[in-house]
């Protein structure tokens, strides 16, 4: 089994530039990634992200734009290879092809594009920007928008499901070991990002664009965005509030504000209209980054005598990583079902039922065995078994600690998580999991059986010679069974929000600055615009 120790993660490749972030020194991590990435054309998309966050990151906010909006040029583009590269990308690894980039990564391109936006009009106060920031708020919205087409809304999916059939549903995937349910794993929307368009409607005056945007957003939170990303209550209600202001502010919702008030045990003072010497003051704070993907290796072998291929994982790395390569097999791939078992029974007996489920998968062909060996699926597999690499993601990290925002030394609280970015691309990796295992297999197995193909018509039926020319290539096709982990590694893992509403003096400076476990985590002096929302943003880490 050589080579199953495999090579360092994309991850593992940017530790360097991580580091760099941490510290504070962009310069470094901007060459980092572009020494890593620039002059791969594979590459190219990953390049633009990480280059374009690192700018926002050191507040570069046009330089971030800039690298961020070639990013989402390559969103209608990335996907027209030829049949003959897309042959070759899967032939070879993943991680060797191009990189197109997940949906939500998407998404987050036009998010810190807005960001960068409003930071760019609070700086200047040139309203050119708030323009440029309520196209790419609109931007945003459509592409949400077509999610929740794609999807269905929270609303939809919450509303459509037969209870009957979908108990049901639940008992079978039990039954088979399937213990969560692919579809409450889709990215349907992004309440937080919907918010953020509404500052963006908001500081433009906008009034009525903003409240559908807040609405929106406090929907989205409601009606499962926030169960499904474990948020509290807090975002939801910071949504509902932003909603009601506007329709105060606006006019013309004189009956429907105060039953929304009432329904949502919000106050009339937290609701009411900015008064014209008071700003709301909005920080952003982007904590640590989202975890890296690992790879997990896997060996598939065949059993002739139970007719049935067998799956078991091949755990490497320190103690830590084998307990989470271990885990996410058992979640995806081990027999822990019901009728996983009975299967394994059928095959060989109780002694098989034994033979350590949580380990292995073990898939009865019965009466497909013979269709197996036709098609040439035995044949790839061979004596010796065949070995891929799926990717997998390590457990949820804990939410660091809330941060206190305190202004001119005194406390206004602490901030409250709107959006858990780690865990949106962690439900994105679950639900694709059992799909990518089945491509990794299929590619193998085609790699080796026409390797044994190769090697047959070069050996000239000379047996010694054919095992050699098989041998060495399965050695290659080992070599370069690589899972795809690259992804936006400079994401952060969450968004977390404090909104306070503060009496200004113009020009008057202001002391802000977040603090977790006796430590001053970021701290800046700033100057409030009344009648606005003022955001500012923070990155944290080790908290």
């Amino acid at each position: 089994m050589s080579g199953l120790t495999g090579c360092a993660t994309y991850g593992d490749q940017q530790q360097a530039a991580l580091i760099a972030i941490e510290q504070g020194d962009y310069a470094t991590a901007e060459s980092q990634f572009t020494v890593a990435l620039e002059t791969q054309a594979r590459n190219e998309l990953l390049y633009f992200l990480e280059v374009g966050m690192v700018r926002h990151l050191a507040g570069d906010y046009a330089g971030s734009n800039a690298m961020l909006q070639r990013a989402d040029e390559l969103r209608d583009t990335l996907g027209f290879n030829s049949l003959g590269v897309q042959f070759q990308n899967f032939m070879s690894s993943p991680a060797m092809g191009t990189y197109h980039g997940a949906t939500y990564e998407f998404a987050y391109v036009n998010y810190f594009k807005a960001l960068n936006y409003l930071a760019l009009a609070q700086q200047t106060g040139d309203n050119q920007w708030l323009d440029a920031a309520r196209v790419e708020a609109r931007r945003l919205e459509i592409i949400l928008n077509e999610f929740a087409a794609n999807e269905g809304d929270y609303l939809t999916v919450a509303t459509s499901e037969d209870e009957q059939a979908a108990g049901f549903l639940q008992v079978l995937r039990v039954l088979n070991g399937q213990y969560v349910d692919p579809n409450s794993l889709i990215y349907r929307d992004d309440a937080w990002a919907r918010f953020l368009a509404g500052i963006a409607y908001e500081n433009l005056r906008e009034w009525d664009s903003a409240r559908v945007a807040y609405q929106a957003a406090a929907n989205a939170y409601e009606q499962g965005y926030a169960e499904q990303y474990q948020l509290g209550a807090e975002a939801t209600r910071l949504a509902w509030t932003s909603t009601v202001r506007m329709m105060r502010t606006g006019g013309g919702w004189a009956d429907e504000w105060p039953r929304l008030v009432e329904a949502k045990g919000l106050s009339e003072e937290e609701t009411r209209p900015l008064a014209a010497d008071e700003a709301m003051l909005l920080v952003v704070e982007h904590t640590g980054f989202i975890p890296p993907i690992g790879e997990l290796n896997l060996f598939l072998s065949k059993r002739e005598a139970a007719k049935s291929l067998v799956l078991e994982p091949v755990i490497t790395g320190d103690e830590a990583q084998q307990l989470e390569q271990l885990g996410w097999f058992t979640l995806h791939y081990a027999d822990t079902g019901i009728i996983d078992l009975l299967a394994r029974y059928q095959a060989g007996g109780l002694w098989q039922v034994l033979d350590d489920p949580l380990r292995s998968k073990q898939v009865q062909l019965g009466p497909l065995w013979d269709v197996a060996d036709e098609v040439g699926l035995l044949n790839g597999i061979g004596p010796l078994g065949v070995r891929v690499s799926v990717p997998y993601y390590p457990p949820a990290y804990d939410e660091p600690t809330a941060s206190e925002l305190r202004l001119n030394g005194a406390s206004h609280g602490t901030v409250v998580a709107m959006a858990n970015i780690e865990q949106l691309a962690r439900q994105e990796r679950l639900r694709l999991a059992q799909d990518e295992m089945m491509a990794a297999l299929l590619r193998e197995t085609i790699k080796n059986a026409a390797n044994q193909w190769v090697s047959e018509v070069a050996s000239s039926g000379d047996d010694g010679l054919a095992l050699l020319f098989n041998l060495a290539g399965r050695a290659a096709a080992t070599a370069t069974a690589r899972a795809e982990t690259r992804h936006w590694v400079t994401l952060p893992s969450w968004a977390r929000a404090n909104a306070v509403r503060y009496k200004s003096v113009a020009g008057e400076p202001i002391a802000l600055s977040l603090h977790a476990d006796e430590q001053t985590l970021w701290a800046q002096d700033v100057v409030l615009q009344p009648g606005k929302v003022n955001i500012f943003y923070a990155r944290t880490f080790g908290h």
